[in-house]
């Protein structure tokens, strides 16, 4: 019935109402569910307990319970009665105890004296209403605080936790929707936003060029408003005020009053957080009015793409069981990873990659420093997560001390960034919903994200944001690079303007993109920029070939980095076998041989050759963190509140050692002079490519450094079966010529035992 903590629901007659699955606490979930659900809600009424229990059927105050009934006046009156479990159903009609009274000419209550009895049968039971000739009464509507029965009709729900203060009216607004959109839709603004100083003065300013005022509002180290400034409005549709005193570390937020669209001359009025604010103090502010400063001395400069090879992590996940002494508070935050990369005992540092790409970091919609959320809800594109920090005035130095230390530990810092939608509280959607969000023709806000709303990658305004945030982070931070999420909703124009930007301030930046959304996948055009796309085929093939599906010419393809074939450049193929989004390798290794009876140590062997694969291929490579020792997630998909399940248990590495140190070796393999020919900038000709398959799947494949050479720089032999197997070679490609480097060594060169995977490397000597 509840999802998130309730419900928002509309009646025939146009009311628009909040269900809650609890009584409000006082919280702004009412408005969270509004934003979810794409509407824009003011004046929140919770319903007198007479229309409530119109709904619901009863309203509970302290150990006191009263049931309701209210029908058409000129009905013929019946007597009815309260009927459940706690009374046998059907034997409840005729028993007084259990009778509505009548209470005006059209109303029926029962105030039980059968509370306690009630009560003490638990906190949640279903009940309905009987006359005294055995009539069920249906509820009017599917109201959502209702029950289904096996009938298919429905039931009311006691519960406890629900007692009166569980359902709210709210006004739908509508805002200006198209009026004058056309207009400043294109417009691109210009100049700084938010909170800035300058000659003495502190600047706030903001684009929002239809609302009808807006207000800058001061707060109180207790977050109580001080001051309320009025902003004055500009033609370029901005809005703005400087105050001559210096306001640094001062908390605020704006008051944005707009036409409501139900009458003329209506407006409403909603405080937001400034969508430039560089700290937040939680998901739904203040803001703080901090000048971010940016680093000293050079910046770090990031391995060309195709040298990457990159490790995915969670901030959390790593630090949960991190083996070194931490504060609980330090396990939460960026000063516990700064910390564990100064030891010299640090995962990250020891497993060989050069990049960590981090779950996002931006300031998401979590409620509370002890919740676990993966980050892909982000209420503002500037500042890092408030609950990452120690304290929201510090969390931007504790950030940049952060990225400083993977620098120094030679690891290139890549953040996973969202921009294809917003989280709860949506700030942007209450600046100008049409402006910054795409909408249908019945002025419906699209979702092809999933998440409720879609960013309008054609608006200058939602340009103009993207591109700052983007600079912000890579002049402040040294940041070196971004993967964007659902990347196919950014849309392939923006995402060239952004290349063309960063590439100005960091040659070498580093641009990853997850290239589909639930509208379909990124055109093939992106293959003209420099950008890596997440590669879904990679994954899957592979995973096929290993559980014995797939064809060894498809591994081919993929070791020649030719798997993706609209791709233009080898490194434009990121290549995976699993993220932190849905299942792990492991465990669709583990839940595809259920019923054949595979033992853990053949899926072991099949994760060997799976990752020999994915490190001999040209493209960017990229594991997750635990990867490396068969981590796995139980076999549950989607893990994003299941900190529990995603937490890194090192103890877990050396009992898989033997697995760690295969991933470390073919880590170090491929950034050795043996893997020049892997890490391809460019694709090299077929003929310098040979591949040799026996009818079982197992094969060899050859690289050659000149298409005339007679001996290969590289040979890769795959056996994915139970048996031993024995590969054709020429006879000038033997253990005198070739020597092994990862894989274990037979007697003969083209040997392999079962279930294995071999590297071979030209002999120099």
């Amino acid at each position: 019935m509840y999802t998130r903590g309730g419900c928002v629901w509309s009646n025939q007659e146009g009311e628009n109402f909040v269900f809650l699955a609890k009584d409000w606490d006082g919280g702004r979930i009412l408005e969270d569910l509004v934003e979810e659900a794409g509407l824009l809600g003011t004046s929140f009424k919770s319903l007198s307990p007479v229309k409530r229990a119109k709904f619901a059927g009863y309203v509970k105050t302290g150990n006191q319970l009263e049931f309701f009934h209210q029908q058409e006046s000129h009905r013929n009156s019946k007597k009815i009665y309260l009927a459940g479990d706690f009374n046998k159903w059907e034997q409840a009609k005729n028993d007084p105890r259990w009778e509505l009274q009548p209470h005006s000419e059209d109303l029926f209550v029962l105030s039980s004296s059968q509370s306690k009895i009630l009560l003490e049968y638990g906190t949640k039971w279903i009940f309905k209403l009987i006359t005294e000739d055995g009539e069920w009464i249906e509820p009017e509507e599917t109201y959502p605080c209702l029950k289904k029965n096996c009938w298919g009709s429905y039931d009311y729900l006691f519960n406890s936790s629900r007692t009166g203060s569980d359902i709210f009216t709210f006004e739908q607004v509508k805002g200006p929707q198209n009026k004058n959109l056309k207009k400043w839709l294109p417009v691109i603004p210009e100049g700084k936003f938010g909170y800035f100083q300058s000659e003495g003065y502190s600047n706030f300013r903001i684009f929002a060029p239809r609302v009808s005022s807006v207000d800058l509002l001061l707060f109180s180290d207790n977050e109580n408003v001080q001051r309320r400034i009025s902003m004055d409005p500009q033609e370029d549709g901005t809005w703005s005020v400087l105050l001559k005193e210096n306001l640094e570390g001062k908390k605020y937020k704006y008051a944005i009053s707009k036409e409501s669209g139900l009458k003329e001359d209506e407006y409403y009025e909603k405080q937001i957080v400034d969508p430039y604010a560089k700290s937040l103090c939680s998901r739904n502010g203040p803001g703080i009015a901090l000048t971010v400063k940016s680093g000293n001395g050079t910046r770090f400069e990031p391995p060309a793409a195709e040298e990457l090879v990159i490790l995915e992590a969670h901030l959390r996940d790593l630090l949960a069981h991190a083996p070194i002494e931490l504060t609980d508070e330090e396990r939460l935050e960026f000063r516990g990873l700064s910390k564990w990369l100064k030891s010299d005992d640090c995962y990250l540092k020891k497993l060989g990659v050069n990049a960590i790409e981090l779950q996002p970091i931006h300031q998401f919609d979590s409620k509370s420093k002890d919740e676990y959320h993966w980050g892909y809800m982000p209420v503002n594109f500037f500042a890092p997560c408030s609950h990452y920090g120690s304290d929201a005035q510090m969390v931007n130095s504790e950030f940049k001390e952060l990225v400083s230390n993977f620098h120094d530990s030679a690891l290139a810092v890549i953040l996973d960034v969202v921009y294809n939608h917003v989280g709860i509280p949506q700030h942007l959607m209450h600046i100008d919903r049409e402006l910054y969000f795409t909408v249908d023709q019945s002025n419906e806000l699209s979702n092809h994200s999933g998440c409720g709303n879609d960013i309008n990658p054609h608006s200058g305004a939602t340009k103009k944001i993207i591109l700052d945030s983007l600079v912000h982070w890579v002049e402040k931070f040294d940041i070196d690079g971004f993967r964007f999420d659902l990347a196919e909703l950014i849309e392939v124009e923006l995402l060239e303007e952004i290349e063309i930007t960063l590439k100005k301030i960091k040659p070498n930046i580093i641009l990853i993109a997850e290239p589909w959304s639930f509208r379909g996948r990124i055109p093939t055009r992106i293959n003209r920029t420099n950008y890596s796309l997440w590669s879904d085929q990679c994954r899957e093939k592979i995973f096929e070939y290993v559980s014995g599906k797939g064809s060894a010419s498809e591994m081919v393809e993929l070791l020649k980095g030719r798997l993706d074939r609209d791709n233009k450049k080898p490194f434009q193929s990121l290549n995976y076998l699993e993220s932190h989004d849905d299942h792990t390798f492991i465990d669709r290794l583990i839940l595809d041989s259920k019923n054949k009876a595979i033992s853990s140590e053949k899926i072991s062997q099949l994760a060997k050759i799976a990752t020999g694969i994915l490190f001999v291929s040209p493209g960017i490579p990229m594991i997750t963190a635990g990867q490396d020792w068969l981590k796995d997630k139980k076999g549950v998909r989607n893990t994003y509140q299941q900190g529990e399940l995603n937490a890194l248990n090192y103890k877990d590495l050396e009992k898989s050692i033997s697995f760690h140190m295969w991933i470390k070796d073919l880590i170090s393999f491929r950034l050795s002079d043996w893997g020049k020919l892997i890490r391809l900038k460019k694709f090299l000709s077929d003929n310098q490519y040979h591949f040799i398959e026996n009818q079982d799947r197992s094969f060899a494949f050859m690289i050659f450094a000149k298409s005339e050479d007679q001996i290969p720089e590289l040979l890769i032999i795959i056996n994915p079966n139970d048996h031993y197997n024995s590969l054709n070679l020429p006879e000038n490609i033997n253990c005198e010529t070739m020597k092994i480097i990862i894989g274990e060594k037979q007697e003969t060169c083209g040997e392999i035992m079962a279930t294995s995977f071999q590297i071979w490397v030209k002999d120099k000597n």
